[in-house]
């Protein structure tokens, strides 16, 4: 009798959290995101040649961060790299880094990381050198379901660097200096997986809370991040998280949406536009704590992110919309759109057993 929301339980998070010991074991733990408004402008290049806007939440599960890795010292000269419940793969030469951008290859995305953070040097010299003074054990989680629309892979590459230079590095801390830098490392993450993808998502789980991201035009990215101050309690009880039961395919909505990007697709350009704008009403909506307001800026966000991919709402998540819909003051899928979660901004507090009701057959599983 688990139905969408019953154990996923969202809660407005503070920021990405390092915890070292002695720095021979570095652990990084992060919230997710949720993205209320905006998403689609963060990405390039529809970011460096449009201009970028983006607002977000970053939120607990059931009152834990969902993603995280550790980094632990080794004495034996090795690299291991470990997707928890997946796979491991130990690394005694630089060779066995080469297929790193492959984002099918095991641990790709660990192994970027390690490179991107300057853990590894794959032009440098041999890995059992580099790791003379110790090897590195590397563990990474995510305790939700794959193809979520939270963010998960962009904000555990966040925490995959920020541990990586935390284990090197005993000085290292997460400052506001720090926290720009790993968005934009993340960034290289992904350029290095060859996946691409916009910032909203490590913004989003690398700073705590709502906030407002912008970025200008051209080229390097520059994000700038401005946390937002709601009234204390906003939407306590009233954000709610629904498993659709179905993971989305970002990458095959992403593609569609760079291609009608580059062909300027007829209406495109407004539409970014207009998310940029729906994103700036959303942060006045968030700042002054009306839920009413927000909830409609999350619905003209849904629309125009069917918009920028057809096919974003399966018919499924349209019939759960709709069952709720009198319920609610506004509903979307989060990130991409296709599955995952659906966000949903409750009327009333604590409405999870009425919403449920209306769920009816449409329940699933978490």
């Amino acid at each position: 009798d688990k139905v969408a929301e019953v154990r996923w339980k969202a809660s407005v998070a503070k920021t990405i959290r390092v915890r070292a010991r002695l720095r021979s074991k570095v652990t990084v733990t992060a919230p997710l995101r949720v993205d209320l408004a905006g998403g689609w402008s963060d990405t390039p290049p529809i970011c460096h040649e449009h201009g970028g806007s983006v607002a977000n939440v970053a939120v607990t599960i059931d009152g834990a961060r969902p993603v995280g890795c550790a980094v632990s010292r080794l004495v034996e000269p090795v690299l291991v790299l470990r997707v928890e419940g997946l796979e491991e793969v130990r690394c005694r030469e630089l060779e066995d880094l080469a297929d790193r951008r492959d984002p099918r290859a095991p641990a790709a995305l660990l192994k970027c990381a390690a490179v991107v953070a300057g853990a590894i040097d794959v032009a440098g010299s041999p890995l059992v050198e580099q790791l003379a003074g110790g090897g590195l054990e590397v563990t990474s989680w995510s305790r939700v379901p794959t193809g979520s629309g939270l963010g998960t892979s962009s904000i555990l590459a966040a925490c995959l660097v920020a541990a990586f230079r935390a284990a090197r590095d005993e000085a290292y801390a997460l400052d506001d200096a720090a926290r720009g830098e790993l968005v934009d490392a993340t960034l290289a993450v992904e350029a290095e997986l060859t996946t691409g993808g916009g910032w909203q998502d490590q913004v989003g789980g690398i700073y705590g809370g709502f906030k407002l991201a912008t970025s200008s035009t051209g080229l390097p990215v520059r994000v700038e991040t401005r946390l937002l101050e709601p009234p204390p309690d906003f939407l306590a009880g009233r954000l709610v998280l629904v498993y659709t039961g179905t993971a989305r395919l970002a990458k095959d909505l992403l593609e569609r949406v760079l291609k009608g990007w580059r062909d300027r697709a007829p209406g495109v350009v407004d539409t970014v536009a207009a998310l940029v704008r729906g994103a700036d009403r959303a942060a006045t909506a968030i700042a002054n704590g009306d839920a009413v307001a927000l909830g409609e800026e999350l619905d003209a966000y849904w629309v125009l992110k069917q918009k920028m991919a057809a096919g974003a709402e399966p018919d499924r998540v349209r019939a759960m919309i709709e069952s709720v819909r009198d319920r609610v003051h506004g509903a979307a899928l989060c990130g991409a759109g296709g599955g995952g979660f659906l966000v949903l901004i409750a009327k009333a507090a604590d409405d999870v057993p009425s919403l449920r009701a209306a769920f009816g057959t449409l329940a699933c599983d978490a």
